[in-house]
């Protein structure tokens, strides 16, 4: 079971190389026999000066400095999902307040999870322009509510039965960086920083998300548009808000897609030439073909599901309870607690089994509530 998950680990988050990690941490012989996956039966000899050469190339990647790592990090979180996040708030109320800080601080437990999870025994990059688009973004939603304090409405109620299962998936959407964090520690110079530049990062999250998602529901109340720039006044900033959304997308939008195909260039299928060839590896006129036929087909799809359904916000609630609580709330625990179970403090065996509950809970309630909320716009 234990391998099935490493497995799975390896698989599903494709930016970390999980042998490597656990060479580095438990050490290596002078001389590592590693068995042949072909069919001699002889064992391949690793001699020093290779080792040593594959060292220092691995050692060369790993010069990222804790302050861009956090960048990197915060990036992730503050991705276009923020967008919907005062939609979330409309939708939930006040309990939307709660939600997002809850939420940000399971995920970062969560995150530091899957971290712990690569290793075989317990521990005893994305555009720079893409968040600034954004952030200008949040600067002009903020500053034109700040403009309009005067009329700030805060009878948001507590919550609601229908709407805070919506909330919960699109703020729970908007945290989902997993896939990429083994990526980001593994090009740290010092990883032992990582669960630090976690806490800045999530927390600085968390405060952009909750001051920004109470002023504009503050300012437009039960106007709030589900991709909020829409609530701006017409005119220069509103248009401007737009582009700059645009050029967000096409900037983020490289990341999520490379994952996708590593993923399946991983999963090694019979049908599907490899997804990265080498110089062992050439591709064929066709196979190269076949590549870039997939990858068009996976763009031409996403344009497809954003035209025939443009409710943003509640795409990311049916998204986000799904593959988000999958992703951030249920694997994180159930693997650490599969992976330590017979060192696993109480606790913490404990605290997993609660975010796993919560996760089931909450992804099965926001979905149903998400389609219903669907269904009734298009009913």
């Amino acid at each position: 079971m234990a391998h099935a998950i490493k497995d799975f680990l390896k698989n599903h988050f494709p930016l970390s190389s999980f042998g490597e990690r656990n060479k580095e941490r438990h050490g290596s012989r002078e001389y590592l026999h590693v068995e042949n996956q072909g069919e001699s039966d002889e064992d391949e000899i690793v001699y020093p000066s290779e080792e040593m050469t594959k060292a220092s190339e691995k050692e060369s990647s790993k010069n990222t400095s804790a302050l861009q790592a956090a960048w990197n990090v915060l990036n992730l979180i503050q991705g276009t999902g923020t967008l919907g996040v005062p939609f979330a708030v409309m939708q939930g109320g006040y309990m939307s307040l709660v939600a997002i800080a809850l939420i940000s601080i399971i995920t970062n437990y969560t995150g530091k999870l899957i971290i712990e999870c690569l290793y075989e025994k317990p521990l005893l990059l994305p555009c720079m322009f893409s968040v600034v688009a954004l952030v200008m973004v949040f600067t002009s939603v903020i500053g034109y509510g700040v403009t309009q304090r005067y009329e700030w409405d805060f009878n948001l109620g507590v919550t609601t039965l229908e709407g805070f299962p919506v909330a919960w998936g699109i703020i729970l959407f908007s945290f989902v960086c997993h896939p990429y964090l083994p990526g980001i520690e593994e090009t740290m110079e010092k990883p032992e920083e990582f669960n630090s530049i976690m806490n800045y990062s999530f927390f600085a999250s968390a405060v952009t998300k909750l001051i920004y998602g109470f002023i504009a529901v503050l300012t437009f109340r039960g106007q709030t548009q589900q991709e909020i720039s829409e609530n701006l006044p017409p005119g220069a900033l509103q248009n401007t808000a737009n582009a700059l959304l645009g050029l967000n997308g096409m900037f983020s939008y490289a990341l999520p897609l490379l994952t996708l195909i590593t993923i399946i260039h991983k999963a090694q299928l019979s049908y599907i030439p490899p997804c990265f060839p080498d110089e062992k590896h050439p591709l064929t006129i066709k196979e190269r073909a076949m590549i870039y036929s997939l990858r068009a087909v996976f763009v031409v799809f996403t344009v497809m599901v954003a035209v025939l359904l443009p409710q943003f916000s509640l795409l990311m609630a049916v998204i986000g309870s799904i593959s988000g609580v999958l992703l951030t709330l249920v694997f994180p625990c159930l693997f650490d607690v599969m992976l330590h179970i017979e060192h696993i403090s109480t606790s913490r065996y404990v605290i997993n089994l609660l975010i796993v509950c919560v996760g089931v809970l909450s992804g099965g309630f926001g979905l149903v509530f998400s389609l219903i909320a669907i269904t009734k716009l298009y009913v």
